[in-house]
């Protein structure tokens, strides 16, 4: 334990010097965050920071020998636009985007989650956003990377901007929105705290995985790199214990734990199952496009064979039909074609002929 700290010292030393001499000897730090966006972060009744992202941001800050003031704000937009003018130092949990980049500087990634399509339980499974149909509506929180993306990437899709998290989650319930876009962690949260359990995980966003990460205005070098250097004492096992710690299943008393067990391994085999599903319609896809694909070919042959045997029937009825010499043609007893050169030679027609 001792010589994890003097390392940890010894790693942060050195940009923290820098910070003092620029900010004092104690640095404080004004921070906007996202007022309402559980579990991750939000702002209780006191405006105390509470969520994921405040525990971790705290225990950086800690590391980091940095003073965070938290600044109170109502929406995520408002804490983005103080950022913006330069009245926070930083914002805490954010993705980097390329927009982003002209105006913060960016820590390194201290928190991952993935990113997931929720829609109605009817809904059908969806594999790839790129093959839903056009005008579909997806219900996205303002001023967030997931929409920035997406706007971007899937031109086809009608974003509907909304104002949380929570009014997300309440447009695809009341199907006023087709699906919404939303990480994981917060998916499950929402759910379960909301109670909308008719509402489903249909699909996955490999592409889109989160990154998140202090966005640091104005161009403060040194404190990014004491922030980054606190960030990499981080280890897994703390950052497990501080999502445990909100995302949980509350237990009140005298709770029936096997019940609750049977709940916890259902969820799990349906989110099982759910993946399963997703990867059997994706080999069905490829199943499907290869039997297209040999179905046209078929196709194509046939076609180009009949076409071939009615060209060569059309060319042998010519050479009959302007041949010089007489021919023939009698079937049980009956004549039943002679070109016009024998007719000509014996003086009487087909139909006479017959």
């Amino acid at each position: 334990m001792l010589r994890r700290a003097l390392a940890t010292l010894a790693l942060l030393s050195g940009p923290l010097l820098a910070l003092a001499d620029t900010v004092g000897p104690v640095a404080t730090v004004r921070l906007c965050v996202d007022p309402d966006w559980p579990p991750y972060e939000w702002l209780d009744e006191t405006g105390r920071h509470r969520g994921i992202a405040a525990d971790l941001v705290r225990l950086i800050a800690k590391r980091a020998g940095l003073n965070l003031q938290i600044v109170r704000t109502s929406t995520w937009d408002e804490s983005v636009s103080l950022a913006r003018t330069g009245r926070c130092d930083a914002l805490s949990f954010l993705n980097q985007t390329p927009e982003r980049d002209t105006w913060l500087r960016f820590t390194q990634p201290y928190f991952f989650d993935r990113n997931v399509i929720i829609t109605h339980a009817e809904h059908a499974a969806i594999p790839d956003l790129a093959a839903l149909p056009k005008g579909t509506t997806v219900a996205l929180p303002t001023a967030t990377s997931i929409m920035e993306r997406i706007g971007h990437d899937f031109p086809h899709l009608r974003i509907l901007p909304v104002g949380s998290e929570i009014e997300a989650f309440g447009m695809v319930e009341a199907r006023e929105a087709d699906l919404t876009l939303r990480a994981l962690t917060v998916a499950a949260y929402t759910i379960k705290h909301e109670g909308w359990f008719n509402l489903k995980i249909a699909g996955e966003l490999p592409d889109f995985g989160n990154r998140m990460r202090i966005g640091v205005s104005g161009g403060k070098t040194e404190l990014v790199r004491a922030l980054d250097a606190a960030i990499a004492t981080l280890t897994p096992e703390e950052i497990d214990e501080i999502v445990n710690r909100h995302v949980a299943i509350d237990m009140p008393a005298r709770t029936d734990y096997t019940l609750v067990a049977e709940v916890v391994a259902g969820f799990a085999v349906v989110l099982l199952l759910a993946y399963l599903w997703i990867r059997h319609l994706g080999r069905l896809n490829r199943r499907l496009a290869d039997l297209g694909e040999r179905l046209r070919q078929d196709i194509v042959a046939r076609e180009q064979a009949e076409r071939a045997l009615k060209d060569s029937e059309q060319h042998y009825r010519s050479v009959v039909e302007m041949a010089q010499e007489g021919i023939l043609v009698v079937q049980d007893g009956r004549v039943i074609y002679a070109n016009p050169a024998f007719s000509e030679l014996l003086g009487y027609s087909g139909e006479e002929l017959a």
